[in-house]
């Protein structure tokens, strides 16, 4: 028999050995260990916030991905979405706060890395999950919306009787005045 030595039979990197093993253990995913000759679980050290380690790593495997945040121990570059409503466009966030409020005139689901441009036919207020369909009466023609002003009042001589539009339903009703934001091809007292 070959005694062991330090050199040839050193635990490796990414693993510990408790005494009497006959094999390494990998560290668990959320930890690394970047040294050999580990002999305790405890020598595996939390992966910190931000980062993510998977299983056996010898040092941090990578930064949290845009749209999510990586608690200290994350096993994954996906760990955690950013919640609806906010958002985060780069990488390494570390916790909820690390995703800002999804801007006016864009809607962020969970997850959002980029805030996607609220639609023609809504706007969107700022933190909006979904887009707020311009009311009856209006239209919303254009792309990023803000607040429920900024959608169009329907044309004079045109009616507009849904919400969500994009542009006016269509003409009055020959015999009828239908002024802006008319709701009605056949409006009572020119409404």
């Amino acid at each position: 028999d070959i005694p062991p030595t330090v050199v040839a039979n050193s635990c490796p990197a990414g693993k510990y050995c408790p005494q009497a093993t006959t094999l390494p253990i990998s560290c668990p995913a959320g930890t690394y260990n970047p040294v050999t000759g580990a002999g305790y679980l405890s020598n595996c050290t939390i992966c910190p916030a931000g980062s993510y380690c998977v299983l056996g790593s010898i040092s941090i495997t990578g930064t949290c991905n845009p749209g999510y945040y990586c608690p200290a121990g994350s096993t994954g570059p996906t760990q955690v979405p950013c919640d609806p409503a906010t958002y985060r466009s780069i990488s390494g966030g570390m916790n909820a706060s690390s995703c800002g409020a999804c801007p006016t005139g864009f809607y962020c689901i969970s997850g959002t890395a980029t805030p996607v441009v609220c639609p023609r036919g809504s706007y969107c207020l700022e933190s909006t999950v979904t887009p707020i369909p311009c009311p009856k009466g209006t239209y919303g023609n254009s792309t990023g919306l803000k607040q429920v002003t900024d959608c169009n009042d329907c044309d004079a001589g045109s009616f507009c009787d849904s919400t969500g539009l994009v542009q006016p339903t269509g003409p009055c009703d020959p015999g009828f005045y239908c002024t802006g934001k008319s709701i009605s091809s056949a409006p009572l007292f020119g409404l």
